[in-house]
């Protein structure tokens, strides 16, 4: 599920719109997607997912694949649960899905850990881990980071953390003025789509602007740095193991 392509910044606005149901096979028609990045060895993808008002997929299923949402825009329901904005769930493989439906309509950003086909229920035997199976983000306390070494301010919400490989999924808020002079990099993946503001930083040697609705795919050891933001910026991340911040020459 990891092994993508570096994709230090991907302006998602310039992406078309797809028909969803060529990836999410057995999907009801009518949504669509923005496929972000994919995995071609076992079809982990990550993508913006599109649903139309009154759009429903009536009959439940279930998924080979451990799967993340977060709500970007609308509502969604996936059986007994409702999803806004800012609302977020993990589901391991084999987990019950559906029916799905919207009222108004949704943007979602959706993380599939493999292909991410619609199954009859029942056929895929249950994957590890503790289903989260809704999370408010904007209700849960900002703390100060837990990863040692950056300037000061940096707050998160921790939305999960993975118990096999300490990885974190989390919602990462820089305030205005921010800046930090050196460069850094990290012995894990990390994953990010930026939610709000801009950050301007070095990556790799080459200076750009991740501007909100962007997002980036990062292997290991890619140094980033320095970085400010002047309006400040909020992203939501997912770090593949355990992060540190490892500063200075690779």
């Amino acid at each position: 599920m990891w092994e993508r392509g570096y994709l230090p910044r991907v302006r998602t606005g310039d992406l078309s719109w797809q028909p969803a149901e060529g990836l999410l096979r057995g999907l009801a028609p009518g949504t669509s997607l923005r496929l972000l990045s994919r995995d071609p060895g076992d079809g982990a993808c990550t993508a913006l997912w599109q649903l139309p008002p009154g759009w429903i997929h009536p009959t439940p299923f279930t998924r080979a694949a451990p799967e993340a949402i977060y709500v970007l825009e609308g509502d969604l329901r996936n059986g007994a649960y409702r999803y806004e904005r800012g609302h977020y769930a993990w589901r391991p493989a084999g987990s019950p899905h559906g029916p799905l439906a919207t009222d108004g309509g949704a943007v979602v950003l959706a993380l599939w850990d493999a292909d991410p086909s619609h199954l009859a229920p029942g056929s895929v035997p249950p994957g590890p881990g503790e289903p989260l199976p809704w999370v408010d983000a904007n209700a849960i306390d900002e703390h100060p980071t837990p990863v040692e070494g950056p300037v000061a301010g940096i707050t998160v919400r921790i939305l999960r953390t993975d118990p096999d490989t300490g990885g974190m999924t989390l919602v990462i808020n820089i305030p205005p003025g921010w800046t930090e002079p050196r460069s850094r990099h990290h012995d894990c993946v990390e994953e990010s789509f930026k939610l709000s503001g801009d950050i301007w930083l070095e990556e790799d040697g080459r200076p750009h602007v991740l501007a909100a609705g962007d997002y980036f795919f990062r292997p290991p050891r890619i140094k980033h740095g320095p970085m400010r933001t002047e309006r400040g910026t909020s992203s939501l991340i997912r770090f593949s193991g355990v992060v540190e911040n490892h500063y200075g020459p690779l």
